[in-house]
């Protein structure tokens, strides 16, 4: 952005990777570094994949299973989140008011202490 670059649309969309591929900088030292960055990115992202598709394959054989499929039911969760939830909470079960489950799970902003 400090050089004038930007992409006209949403960002880190299939059209703008493909963008950030063809994008070439002026100096070699600014284009090894963006190279570096973008490659990094990328990285992640298949890392990321690699590790969701694995845990989507573990999550029908686990313990949590049944539970992971009914909190994707709600808007915005998804196996990943279904999974982590699980991984913190547990057993459900052993909440007796949602309140105590929203303490826990809100425990790391505002520091509530059970």
């Amino acid at each position: 952005m400090r050089r004038g670059q930007r992409f006209p649309c949403k960002a880190w969309t299939q059209p703008h990777e493909q963008w950030l591929g063809k994008l070439r900088l002026e100096d070699a030292p600014s284009q090894a570094t963006f190279v570096d960055s973008l490659c990094a990115v990328q990285t992640l992202v298949a890392r990321r994949r690699t590790l969701i598709g694995v845990l989507e394959g573990a999550v029908p054989e686990g313990s949590h299973a049944q539970t992971v499929a009914r909190l994707r039911c709600f808007r915005g969760i998804d196996t990943l989140t279904a999974a982590g939830l699980c991984a913190e909470v547990g057993d459900f079960a052993r909440f007796a008011k949602p309140a105590m489950l929203s303490r826990v799970l809100g425990r790391g902003a505002e520091r509530v202490h059970l």
